[in-house]
């Protein structure tokens, strides 16, 4: 299941939103769910309410309640649907308010589940239901919900969203982590295979990637690993494993079940090897009774001493948290249909980690049948997102936010982006405006004087600003 459409009227700066999340016309996956999404947006735009929004809803169906804890701060007259893709087909999952003659008096509904094949025919649905609130049209939802054979569907459809969310899905979500690891205890101390075996025999939907929940990050790695290890006594007890020598069980059984840690080590490595660290992924001590521990380290690579956890940058611990976390939900199970959700995911991170960040997060490989939703703040995070993907928003003269799609091409420079997605009017510091201007101004000068050794101190100062602000040459053609 993903989501393909989000429409939001009359909740806090939200006047009306309707964002499309499909891939447009030209595209070569025209029509289909977007693979990833990028909010960007200044302060206050909604970027992390949005998110949030957007698991709740997913949340919302485990908990079989349609109509409960979304939205439900606002004292306003809110109205919202999700439109989404299941099994090749479309729905519509709306909160509708039935605006009534006189205006103190309103119908709330609960979530009504809509069929493409009912709303696509009515012109301008959206707007005729969230901005001119026409009662005709609500009315009309009303009485399709009503109806034996919709309730019946509609039940169905709830019912087995929810059984394949808690068999084959997953719910992700991380937030923007401030607190890092306050306590500074080592990852190993917080718990043992006791835990790590109730954790991982009832795997939840949801889970949060917060340093509040690190815990659960090493009770799966736990998990895991001993589950590996039952696999490996079964597979030598197999009667035909039983004539295999020793060497011959080893080769056979380690490139059937690849091991965890060491997986999470190569993905580590990534980021430890540019600081000189690593995950001894080989010495790891795995645990055998319930009160044991799974102990790995990371360790310098020059004279391999432990680095304790907490001593790790904060960029460089949310980042391995992170990415350690997903990985270990994803693997060796299959996984269906899944969201990920990451607000702010350049915390603390020097540029060359942020260049490669979204790539490390949604490598369909390793993360199948998955949608992400992120919200930055950071144009080189954003330059990673086809335009179509990206969802810029904007206040208006009132102050409520309005949203378009993105306009720098994928890739491109973020100066690019700064300026047509981010809606700046410039790109510089108020000095290296004023470096511009007299740069320009150097250029008149140039134009204008008549005496040659004149010219010759001002094309020196001139030369010396283009090559210290690595600005244009103004004397080339069309320049």
């Amino acid at each position: 299941m993903k989501i393909t459409r989000f429409v939001l009227s009359d909740y806090h700066q939200f006047r009306y939103l309707n964002i499309n999340l499909t891939y447009p016309k030209e595209h070569v996956k025209a029509g289909q769910p977007l693979d990833k999404v990028c909010f960007i947006g200044k302060n206050g735009t909604g970027k992390t309410t949005i998110l949030k929004t957007i698991k709740q809803f997913l949340l919302i169906f485990e908990l079989n309640a349609l109509h409960q804890g979304l939205l439900e701060d606002s004292h306003e007259p809110t109205q919202f649907c999700f439109e989404v893709e299941y099994k090749n087909k479309k729905f519509l999952f709306g909160k509708f308010i039935l605006f009534l003659p006189n205006a103190e008096t309103r119908i709330r509904a609960n979530v009504q589940v809509l069929e493409r094949s009912f709303y696509e025919q009515i012109p301008d649905f959206f707007e005729n239901v969230f901005v001119k609130k026409d009662s005709n049209l609500i009315q009309k939802i009303f009485e399709e919900s009503r109806k034996p054979d919709h309730v019946a569907s509609d039940a169905i459809i709830r019912n087995e969203i929810k059984a394949k969310l808690s068999r084959e899905s997953l719910l992700v979500y991380a937030p923007t982590e401030y607190n890092i690891n306050k306590s500074g205890s080592e990852i190993y101390s917080l718990t043992d295979l006791n835990e790590g075996l109730k954790f991982g025999n009832a795997l939840p939907y949801y889970h949060e990637i917060s340093f509040d929940y690190l815990k659960n990050f090493w009770s799966l790695l736990i998990y895991q690993v001993q589950l590996r290890e039952r696999e490996r006594n079964e597979f030598e007890n197999t009667k035909d494993n039983r004539k295999r020598t020793k060497e011959e069980l080893i080769e056979i059984f380690e490139k059937e079940h690849p091991e965890i840690l060491k997986i999470i080590a190569k993905k580590w490595d990534i980021i430890l090897g540019q600081v000189g660290l690593y995950l001894d992924a080989e010495n790891a001590k795995k645990p055998i009774v319930l009160t044991d521990q799974l102990i790995a380290y990371i360790k310098d690579k020059k004279n391999h001493k432990n680095i304790p956890f907490g001593a790790l940058s904060s960029g460089i611990k949310n980042l391995i948290y992170s990415l350690g976390y997903l990985t270990s939900l994803y693997f060796n199970r299959s996984i269906k249909s899944s969201t990920v959700i990451f607000d702010e995911p350049e915390f603390s991170l020097f540029p060359d980690i942020l260049l490669k960040l979204i790539d490390f997060y949604t490598n369909p490989k390793d993360f199948p049948n998955t949608q992400f939703f992120f919200a930055t703040h950071s144009p080189l995070i954003a330059s990673q997102f086809e335009p179509e993907e990206r969802v810029c928003l904007h206040f208006d003269d009132e102050r409520k936010v309005y949203s378009t799609t993105g306009i720098a091409p994928l890739g491109d420079d973020s100066s690019d982006l700064l300026l047509k997605d981010f809606g700046l009017e410039e790109v510089m510091p108020a000095y290296g405006v004023s470096m511009w201007k007299k740069y320009l101004e150097l250029k008149r000068k140039i134009d204008k004087e008549p005496n040659p050794d004149k010219i010759k101190n001002i094309l020196k100062e001139f030369a010396d600003l283009r090559q210290d602000y690595n600005f244009p040459d103004l004397y080339e053609p069309n320049k």
